[in-house]
Protein backbone atom coordinates (compact mmCIF):
# COMPACT_ATOMS: atom_id res chain seq x y z
CA UNK A 1 0.00 0.00 0.00
CA UNK A 2 1.50 3.43 -0.84
CA UNK A 3 2.27 6.23 1.99
CA UNK A 4 -0.92 8.50 1.49
CA UNK A 5 1.01 12.22 1.77
CA UNK A 6 -2.54 14.00 2.98
CA UNK A 7 -1.89 11.87 6.36
CA UNK A 8 1.16 13.87 7.31
CA UNK A 9 1.99 17.10 8.69
CA UNK A 10 5.59 16.70 9.34
CA UNK A 11 8.03 16.35 6.30
CA UNK A 12 10.23 13.82 8.26
CA UNK A 13 7.72 11.30 9.21
CA UNK A 14 6.78 11.35 5.39
CA UNK A 15 9.57 10.56 3.97
CA UNK A 16 10.47 8.44 6.55
CA UNK A 17 7.68 5.99 6.21
CA UNK A 18 7.71 6.79 2.18
CA UNK A 19 11.44 5.05 2.49
CA UNK A 20 10.67 2.16 4.79
CA UNK A 21 7.80 1.34 2.21
CA UNK A 22 9.40 1.04 -0.56
CA UNK A 23 11.98 -0.74 0.71
CA UNK A 24 9.84 -3.21 1.92
CA UNK A 25 9.34 -4.20 -1.28
CA UNK A 26 13.06 -3.77 -2.01
CA UNK A 27 15.34 -4.34 0.26
CA UNK A 28 18.47 -2.95 -1.89
CA UNK A 29 16.35 0.69 -2.06
CA UNK A 30 18.71 2.35 0.94
CA UNK A 31 18.76 5.88 1.71
CA UNK A 32 22.47 5.41 -0.11
CA UNK A 33 20.28 3.83 -3.26
CA UNK A 34 17.89 6.35 -3.01
CA UNK A 35 20.29 9.46 -2.67
CA UNK A 36 22.11 7.98 -5.73
CA UNK A 37 19.10 7.95 -7.75
CA UNK A 38 17.60 11.83 -6.76
CA UNK A 39 21.90 13.00 -8.15
CA UNK A 40 22.79 13.41 -4.72
CA UNK A 41 26.90 13.50 -3.78
CA UNK A 42 26.02 12.04 -0.48
CA UNK A 43 23.03 10.64 1.44
CA UNK A 44 23.35 12.78 4.20
CA UNK A 45 20.95 15.70 3.39
CA UNK A 46 18.26 12.57 2.67
CA UNK A 47 18.78 11.21 6.13
CA UNK A 48 19.05 14.76 8.07
CA UNK A 49 15.34 15.48 6.29
CA UNK A 50 14.30 11.69 7.59
CA UNK A 51 15.40 12.69 11.08
CA UNK A 52 13.69 16.51 10.77
CA UNK A 53 16.84 17.78 11.32
CA UNK A 54 16.94 19.75 8.34
CA UNK A 55 14.67 20.25 5.25
CA UNK A 56 15.65 18.89 1.50
CA UNK A 57 17.41 21.35 -0.56
CA UNK A 58 14.81 22.96 -3.39
CA UNK A 59 17.50 21.51 -6.13
CA UNK A 60 16.11 17.93 -5.44
CA UNK A 61 12.85 18.52 -4.65
CA UNK A 62 11.51 18.00 -8.37
CA UNK A 63 13.41 14.11 -8.67
CA UNK A 64 11.88 13.62 -5.23
CA UNK A 65 8.28 14.12 -6.43
CA UNK A 66 9.33 11.98 -8.99
CA UNK A 67 10.51 9.30 -7.42
CA UNK A 68 7.45 9.44 -4.97
CA UNK A 69 5.16 9.22 -7.78
CA UNK A 70 3.60 11.95 -6.69
CA UNK A 71 0.71 13.90 -8.65
CA UNK A 72 -1.77 16.78 -9.01
CA UNK A 73 -2.49 18.27 -5.49
CA UNK A 74 0.06 15.54 -3.69
CA UNK A 75 2.68 17.14 -5.51
CA UNK A 76 1.41 20.59 -3.88
CA UNK A 77 1.05 19.33 -0.37
CA UNK A 78 4.51 17.75 -0.58
CA UNK A 79 6.40 21.27 -1.70
CA UNK A 80 4.09 22.87 1.14
CA UNK A 81 5.24 20.52 3.59
CA UNK A 82 9.05 21.25 2.67
CA UNK A 83 7.97 24.51 3.15
CA UNK A 84 6.98 24.09 6.61
CA UNK A 85 10.15 22.50 7.45
CA UNK A 86 11.74 25.16 6.80
CA UNK A 87 9.59 27.67 8.60
CA UNK A 88 11.37 29.39 11.63
CA UNK A 89 8.62 32.05 13.02
CA UNK A 90 5.37 31.24 14.38
CA UNK A 91 3.75 33.13 11.70
CA UNK A 92 5.36 31.05 9.03
CA UNK A 93 4.39 27.53 10.58
CA UNK A 94 1.05 29.11 10.88
CA UNK A 95 0.63 29.89 7.50
CA UNK A 96 1.88 26.26 5.96
CA UNK A 97 -0.51 24.85 8.24
CA UNK A 98 -3.30 26.30 6.64
CA UNK A 99 -2.32 25.89 3.32
CA UNK A 100 -1.78 21.70 4.15
CA UNK A 101 -5.37 22.05 5.32
CA UNK A 102 -6.57 24.06 2.53
CA UNK A 103 -4.57 21.24 -0.20
CA UNK A 104 -5.94 17.92 1.68
CA UNK A 105 -9.20 16.48 0.05
CA UNK A 106 -9.96 15.50 3.41
CA UNK A 107 -9.43 18.06 5.49
CA UNK A 108 -6.49 17.70 8.74
CA UNK A 109 -7.30 16.11 11.78
CA UNK A 110 -9.90 19.12 11.87
CA UNK A 111 -9.71 23.07 12.51
CA UNK A 112 -10.16 22.84 16.33
CA UNK A 113 -7.02 20.44 16.05
CA UNK A 114 -4.87 22.64 13.90
CA UNK A 115 -5.87 25.86 16.13
CA UNK A 116 -4.45 23.72 19.10
CA UNK A 117 -1.24 22.79 17.32
CA UNK A 118 -1.10 26.30 16.49
CA UNK A 119 -1.53 27.11 20.26
CA UNK A 120 1.54 24.37 20.69
CA UNK A 121 3.84 25.49 18.57
CA UNK A 122 3.95 29.07 20.07
CA UNK A 123 4.83 30.08 23.70
CA UNK A 124 3.53 33.30 23.43
CA UNK A 125 -0.12 31.68 24.00
CA UNK A 126 1.40 29.54 26.93
CA UNK A 127 2.63 33.11 28.23
CA UNK A 128 -0.32 34.63 27.81
CA UNK A 129 -2.50 32.60 29.39
CA UNK A 130 -0.49 32.26 32.22
CA UNK A 131 -0.40 36.19 32.06
CA UNK A 132 -3.99 36.13 33.90
CA UNK A 133 -2.97 35.70 37.55
CA UNK A 134 -1.22 38.72 37.30
CA UNK A 135 -2.57 41.30 39.00
CA UNK A 136 -4.54 44.33 37.09
CA UNK A 137 -4.63 41.91 33.87
CA UNK A 138 -6.57 43.09 30.80
CA UNK A 139 -6.76 41.01 27.66
CA UNK A 140 -5.59 43.90 25.38
CA UNK A 141 -2.79 43.82 23.14
CA UNK A 142 -1.97 47.08 24.71
CA UNK A 143 -1.87 45.86 28.30
CA UNK A 144 -0.20 42.40 27.45
CA UNK A 145 2.85 44.12 25.09
CA UNK A 146 3.53 46.60 28.01
CA UNK A 147 4.23 43.28 30.51
CA UNK A 148 5.97 41.20 28.29
CA UNK A 149 9.94 40.87 28.03
CA UNK A 150 9.43 38.81 25.19
CA UNK A 151 9.03 40.40 21.48
CA UNK A 152 5.52 40.40 20.32
CA UNK A 153 3.30 42.69 17.85
CA UNK A 154 0.45 43.83 19.37
CA UNK A 155 -1.01 41.75 16.18
CA UNK A 156 0.46 38.58 16.87
CA UNK A 157 -0.97 38.70 20.88
CA UNK A 158 -4.06 39.85 19.17
CA UNK A 159 -3.60 36.66 17.38
CA UNK A 160 -3.12 34.80 20.14
CA UNK A 161 -5.88 35.75 22.42
CA UNK A 162 -8.14 34.52 19.51
CA UNK A 163 -6.95 31.33 19.76
CA UNK A 164 -7.15 31.25 23.19
CA UNK A 165 -10.59 32.29 23.35
CA UNK A 166 -11.22 29.70 20.64
CA UNK A 167 -9.74 27.07 22.24
CA UNK A 168 -11.72 27.85 25.88
CA UNK A 169 -8.44 28.62 28.05
CA UNK A 170 -9.80 32.37 28.35
CA UNK A 171 -13.00 33.20 28.85
CA UNK A 172 -12.39 37.12 28.37
CA UNK A 173 -15.45 40.11 29.32
CA UNK A 174 -16.30 42.63 26.77
CA UNK A 175 -14.42 45.26 28.93
CA UNK A 176 -11.12 43.04 28.34
CA UNK A 177 -11.13 41.34 31.72
CA UNK A 178 -10.59 37.58 32.22
CA UNK A 179 -13.60 36.07 33.54
CA UNK A 180 -12.45 32.63 33.60
CA UNK A 181 -9.36 30.99 32.61
CA UNK A 182 -8.94 27.13 32.42
CA UNK A 183 -6.75 25.69 35.07
CA UNK A 184 -5.20 22.82 33.39
CA UNK A 185 -2.09 22.99 31.65
CA UNK A 186 -1.80 22.47 27.54
CA UNK A 187 0.28 19.12 27.32
CA UNK A 188 0.53 16.31 25.43
CA UNK A 189 1.12 13.11 25.96
CA UNK A 190 4.78 11.45 26.91
CA UNK A 191 7.44 11.38 23.57
CA UNK A 192 4.87 12.50 21.32
CA UNK A 193 6.33 13.55 18.27
CA UNK A 194 5.19 16.85 16.31
CA UNK A 195 6.12 19.76 14.25
CA UNK A 196 4.73 21.78 16.21
CA UNK A 197 6.07 20.35 19.26
CA UNK A 198 9.44 20.86 18.16
CA UNK A 199 8.46 24.03 17.01
CA UNK A 200 7.23 25.49 20.45
CA UNK A 201 10.86 24.04 22.20
CA UNK A 202 12.93 25.40 19.59
CA UNK A 203 10.78 29.04 20.13
CA UNK A 204 11.50 28.56 23.93
CA UNK A 205 14.88 27.70 24.03
CA UNK A 206 15.53 30.77 21.46
CA UNK A 207 13.72 33.08 24.46
CA UNK A 208 15.97 31.02 27.01
CA UNK A 209 19.05 32.42 24.85
CA UNK A 210 18.06 35.72 24.81
CA UNK A 211 17.11 36.02 28.65
CA UNK A 212 20.85 34.73 29.59
CA UNK A 213 22.29 37.96 28.83
CA UNK A 214 19.09 40.80 29.31
CA UNK A 215 17.78 39.16 32.76
CA UNK A 216 19.33 39.84 35.74
CA UNK A 217 20.25 36.76 37.56
CA UNK A 218 18.86 37.30 40.49
CA UNK A 219 15.83 36.42 38.26
CA UNK A 220 16.43 33.35 37.10
CA UNK A 221 18.46 29.95 37.29
CA UNK A 222 20.36 27.88 34.37
CA UNK A 223 22.60 25.01 34.83
CA UNK A 224 23.87 22.44 32.21
CA UNK A 225 25.98 18.99 33.27
CA UNK A 226 27.30 16.01 31.19
CA UNK A 227 26.88 12.95 32.18
CA UNK A 228 26.70 8.95 31.01
CA UNK A 229 23.58 7.25 31.52
CA UNK A 230 22.68 3.63 30.49
CA UNK A 231 20.29 3.49 27.43
CA UNK A 232 17.86 1.24 29.85
CA UNK A 233 17.77 3.83 32.56
CA UNK A 234 16.35 6.59 30.31
CA UNK A 235 12.88 5.92 30.02
CA UNK A 236 12.95 6.07 34.15
CA UNK A 237 14.75 8.68 34.20
CA UNK A 238 12.31 10.94 31.99
CA UNK A 239 10.06 9.70 34.35
CA UNK A 240 11.74 11.09 37.33
CA UNK A 241 12.51 14.50 35.44
CA UNK A 242 8.77 15.35 34.82
CA UNK A 243 7.79 14.18 38.17
CA UNK A 244 10.37 16.78 39.02
CA UNK A 245 8.84 19.69 36.92
CA UNK A 246 5.11 18.54 38.17
CA UNK A 247 6.50 19.12 42.02
CA UNK A 248 8.01 22.61 41.10
CA UNK A 249 4.95 23.27 39.22
CA UNK A 250 2.64 22.52 42.44
CA UNK A 251 4.75 23.97 45.08
CA UNK A 252 5.54 27.46 43.23
CA UNK A 253 2.87 28.45 40.94
CA UNK A 254 0.34 31.31 41.90
CA UNK A 255 -2.62 29.70 41.61
CA UNK A 256 -4.78 33.19 42.93
CA UNK A 257 -6.12 35.53 40.41
CA UNK A 258 -4.26 38.93 40.92
CA UNK A 259 -1.57 37.19 42.50
CA UNK A 260 0.44 40.15 44.11
CA UNK A 261 3.75 40.38 43.43
CA UNK A 262 3.78 37.55 40.87
CA UNK A 263 5.48 37.68 37.06
CA UNK A 264 5.02 34.60 34.29
CA UNK A 265 8.06 32.43 33.88
CA UNK A 266 9.26 29.96 31.70
CA UNK A 267 10.57 26.49 32.87
CA UNK A 268 12.12 24.65 30.00
CA UNK A 269 14.18 21.26 30.59
CA UNK A 270 16.22 19.77 27.94
CA UNK A 271 18.22 16.46 27.82
CA UNK A 272 19.92 14.41 24.64
CA UNK A 273 22.59 12.42 23.85
CA UNK A 274 26.00 14.33 22.64
CA UNK A 275 27.62 11.51 21.64
CA UNK A 276 26.57 7.73 20.10
CA UNK A 277 27.12 4.45 19.66
CA UNK A 278 28.93 3.71 16.35
CA UNK A 279 26.72 2.11 13.91
CA UNK A 280 27.06 0.58 10.32
CA UNK A 281 26.16 3.05 7.49
CA UNK A 282 22.51 2.92 6.20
Amino acid sequence: MATVIFHYTELSLFLRDAWLNKKKHNASFTLRAWARALGMASHAPLQLALEGKRGIPSRYIPKLIKSLELKGAERSYFQTLTDLSRAKSPQERAFHFERLEELSPRGLPGREELTELRFLSNPLDAVVAEMTALRGFKATAEWIQQRLRISATREQISESLARLKKLQVLRISPEGLCLEKSSRHFTTPPDFRHAAIQAFHREGMKISSEALAEVPIEEREYGAYALPVRTRDIPELKAHLRRAIADVIARFEAETHNAQGAEVHLLSLQFCPVTREKTKNP
